[in-house]
Protein backbone atom coordinates (compact mmCIF):
# COMPACT_ATOMS: atom_id res chain seq x y z
CA UNK A 1 0.00 0.00 0.00
CA UNK A 2 1.19 3.45 -0.84
CA UNK A 3 0.71 6.59 1.21
CA UNK A 4 -0.85 9.43 -0.68
CA UNK A 5 0.68 12.80 -0.13
CA UNK A 6 -0.99 15.85 -1.46
CA UNK A 7 0.85 17.77 -4.10
CA UNK A 8 3.12 20.44 -2.55
CA UNK A 9 2.91 19.05 1.00
CA UNK A 10 6.12 17.70 2.52
CA UNK A 11 5.62 14.82 4.94
CA UNK A 12 6.89 15.52 8.51
CA UNK A 13 8.67 12.74 10.34
CA UNK A 14 9.00 12.88 14.14
CA UNK A 15 12.64 12.44 15.17
CA UNK A 16 13.58 10.76 18.41
CA UNK A 17 16.89 11.20 20.27
CA UNK A 18 18.84 13.55 22.46
CA UNK A 19 19.74 17.10 21.66
CA UNK A 20 23.29 18.25 22.17
CA UNK A 21 22.25 20.22 25.25
CA UNK A 22 20.54 17.20 26.85
CA UNK A 23 23.59 15.05 26.17
CA UNK A 24 25.89 17.69 27.68
CA UNK A 25 23.77 17.86 30.84
CA UNK A 26 23.82 14.08 31.26
CA UNK A 27 27.59 13.92 30.73
CA UNK A 28 28.13 16.72 33.27
CA UNK A 29 26.06 14.86 35.87
CA UNK A 30 28.00 11.64 35.23
CA UNK A 31 31.32 13.52 35.54
CA UNK A 32 30.31 15.09 38.87
CA UNK A 33 29.14 11.75 40.28
CA UNK A 34 32.37 10.11 39.14
CA UNK A 35 34.42 12.85 40.77
CA UNK A 36 32.92 11.95 44.15
CA UNK A 37 32.53 8.19 43.67
CA UNK A 38 36.05 7.23 42.53
CA UNK A 39 37.90 8.30 45.72
CA UNK A 40 35.24 6.66 47.89
CA UNK A 41 35.46 3.44 45.87
CA UNK A 42 39.27 3.46 46.20
CA UNK A 43 38.96 3.91 49.97
CA UNK A 44 36.58 0.96 50.22
CA UNK A 45 38.87 -1.25 48.13
CA UNK A 46 41.98 -0.30 50.13
CA UNK A 47 40.13 -0.73 53.42
CA UNK A 48 39.18 -4.26 52.42
CA UNK A 49 42.86 -5.08 51.80
CA UNK A 50 44.02 -4.22 55.35
CA UNK A 51 43.26 -7.55 57.05
CA UNK A 52 44.71 -9.72 54.23
CA UNK A 53 47.84 -7.51 54.29
CA UNK A 54 48.20 -7.93 58.05
CA UNK A 55 47.53 -11.69 57.89
CA UNK A 56 50.11 -12.29 55.15
CA UNK A 57 52.72 -10.14 56.87
CA UNK A 58 52.13 -11.97 60.19
CA UNK A 59 52.50 -15.30 58.39
CA UNK A 60 55.78 -14.19 56.78
CA UNK A 61 57.07 -12.97 60.16
CA UNK A 62 56.25 -16.37 61.69
CA UNK A 63 58.26 -18.13 58.93
CA UNK A 64 61.20 -15.74 59.42
CA UNK A 65 61.11 -16.31 63.21
CA UNK A 66 61.13 -20.07 62.70
CA UNK A 67 64.02 -19.95 60.23
CA UNK A 68 66.15 -17.61 62.37
CA UNK A 69 65.79 -19.28 65.77
CA UNK A 70 68.35 -21.78 67.01
CA UNK A 71 68.17 -23.38 70.48
CA UNK A 72 65.53 -20.85 71.53
CA UNK A 73 67.66 -17.84 70.56
CA UNK A 74 66.70 -15.67 67.61
CA UNK A 75 69.19 -13.74 65.52
CA UNK A 76 67.88 -11.67 62.63
CA UNK A 77 71.16 -10.42 61.19
CA UNK A 78 70.31 -11.84 57.76
CA UNK A 79 66.78 -10.44 57.50
CA UNK A 80 66.61 -8.15 54.47
CA UNK A 81 63.92 -6.81 52.17
CA UNK A 82 64.94 -9.47 49.64
CA UNK A 83 64.44 -12.23 52.24
CA UNK A 84 60.99 -10.89 53.11
CA UNK A 85 60.12 -10.69 49.41
CA UNK A 86 61.34 -14.24 48.81
CA UNK A 87 59.43 -15.48 51.86
CA UNK A 88 56.21 -14.03 50.48
CA UNK A 89 56.77 -14.47 46.75
CA UNK A 90 54.47 -17.43 46.06
CA UNK A 91 52.25 -17.01 49.10
CA UNK A 92 50.78 -13.53 48.68
CA UNK A 93 47.90 -11.73 47.07
CA UNK A 94 48.11 -8.68 49.33
CA UNK A 95 51.66 -7.79 48.25
CA UNK A 96 53.62 -7.74 45.03
CA UNK A 97 56.80 -9.77 45.51
CA UNK A 98 59.48 -10.39 42.92
CA UNK A 99 62.13 -12.08 45.06
CA UNK A 100 64.15 -8.93 45.65
CA UNK A 101 61.57 -6.25 46.41
CA UNK A 102 58.19 -6.30 48.13
CA UNK A 103 55.44 -3.74 47.48
CA UNK A 104 52.25 -3.33 49.49
CA UNK A 105 48.85 -2.67 47.87
CA UNK A 106 47.28 -0.39 50.50
CA UNK A 107 48.52 2.91 49.15
CA UNK A 108 51.14 4.01 46.68
CA UNK A 109 52.16 0.84 44.85
CA UNK A 110 55.53 2.31 43.90
CA UNK A 111 56.89 2.34 47.45
CA UNK A 112 58.82 -0.73 48.53
CA UNK A 113 58.41 -2.41 51.91
CA UNK A 114 61.73 -2.21 53.74
CA UNK A 115 63.28 -4.26 56.54
CA UNK A 116 66.18 -3.72 58.90
CA UNK A 117 67.84 -5.62 61.71
CA UNK A 118 67.50 -3.94 65.10
CA UNK A 119 68.15 -4.71 68.76
CA UNK A 120 65.76 -4.71 71.72
CA UNK A 121 67.49 -6.73 74.46
CA UNK A 122 70.47 -8.21 72.58
CA UNK A 123 72.30 -7.59 69.33
CA UNK A 124 70.21 -8.41 66.22
CA UNK A 125 67.39 -9.90 68.30
CA UNK A 126 64.68 -8.10 66.34
CA UNK A 127 63.87 -6.75 62.90
CA UNK A 128 61.65 -3.99 61.56
CA UNK A 129 59.26 -3.97 58.64
CA UNK A 130 58.40 -0.53 57.28
CA UNK A 131 55.38 0.21 55.11
CA UNK A 132 55.50 3.74 53.74
CA UNK A 133 52.97 5.68 51.62
CA UNK A 134 49.99 3.84 53.14
CA UNK A 135 46.56 5.28 52.36
CA UNK A 136 44.41 6.76 55.12
CA UNK A 137 41.81 4.06 54.37
CA UNK A 138 44.22 1.56 55.96
CA UNK A 139 45.12 3.81 58.88
CA UNK A 140 45.16 2.94 61.82
CA UNK A 141 43.54 -0.45 61.11
CA UNK A 142 46.86 -1.88 59.88
CA UNK A 143 48.48 -1.18 63.25
CA UNK A 144 45.42 -2.52 65.05
CA UNK A 145 45.53 -5.76 63.03
CA UNK A 146 49.25 -6.32 63.82
CA UNK A 147 49.26 -5.20 67.46
CA UNK A 148 49.39 -8.76 68.82
CA UNK A 149 52.22 -9.80 66.49
CA UNK A 150 54.48 -6.74 66.60
CA UNK A 151 56.46 -5.95 69.71
CA UNK A 152 56.82 -2.24 68.92
CA UNK A 153 54.71 -0.13 66.56
CA UNK A 154 55.61 3.38 65.44
CA UNK A 155 53.70 5.43 62.92
CA UNK A 156 53.36 8.91 61.52
CA UNK A 157 53.31 10.89 58.31
CA UNK A 158 55.60 9.94 55.44
CA UNK A 159 58.73 12.05 55.73
CA UNK A 160 57.79 13.21 59.25
CA UNK A 161 58.63 12.08 62.74
CA UNK A 162 57.20 8.82 64.01
CA UNK A 163 55.30 8.30 67.25
CA UNK A 164 55.38 5.03 69.17
CA UNK A 165 51.85 3.68 69.63
CA UNK A 166 52.99 0.41 71.21
CA UNK A 167 56.23 0.51 73.18
CA UNK A 168 56.88 -3.15 74.07
CA UNK A 169 55.43 -6.65 74.01
CA UNK A 170 53.72 -6.06 77.35
CA UNK A 171 52.52 -2.54 76.50
CA UNK A 172 49.01 -1.74 75.35
CA UNK A 173 48.48 -0.50 71.80
CA UNK A 174 47.16 3.09 71.89
CA UNK A 175 44.54 3.14 69.12
CA UNK A 176 43.39 6.67 69.94
CA UNK A 177 46.86 8.13 69.41
CA UNK A 178 47.25 5.98 66.28
CA UNK A 179 44.02 7.33 64.80
CA UNK A 180 45.15 10.89 65.48
CA UNK A 181 48.39 10.30 63.57
CA UNK A 182 46.65 9.34 60.33
CA UNK A 183 46.96 11.86 57.51
CA UNK A 184 44.91 12.16 54.34
CA UNK A 185 46.08 10.44 51.14
CA UNK A 186 48.92 7.93 50.63
CA UNK A 187 50.97 9.67 53.33
CA UNK A 188 51.16 7.32 56.33
CA UNK A 189 54.19 5.36 57.50
CA UNK A 190 54.24 2.30 59.76
CA UNK A 191 57.28 0.70 61.36
CA UNK A 192 56.64 -2.68 62.99
CA UNK A 193 59.33 -4.25 65.17
CA UNK A 194 59.22 -8.03 65.51
CA UNK A 195 61.20 -10.29 67.82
Amino acid sequence: MRCKVARGVVPVFKQWGFTLIELSIVLTIVAVLTLFAVPKARSLILGAKVQPTADELASAVARIRTNNTTNGTASYGGVTAALLSTTMMYRTNAFTANGTTLYHKIGSSTTAVTTATTSIAASSDAFTVTLDAVNIAACPELATALQTVAEIIAMGPTGGSLTTVKASASATFNGQVAAGLCTDGDTNKFVFTFR
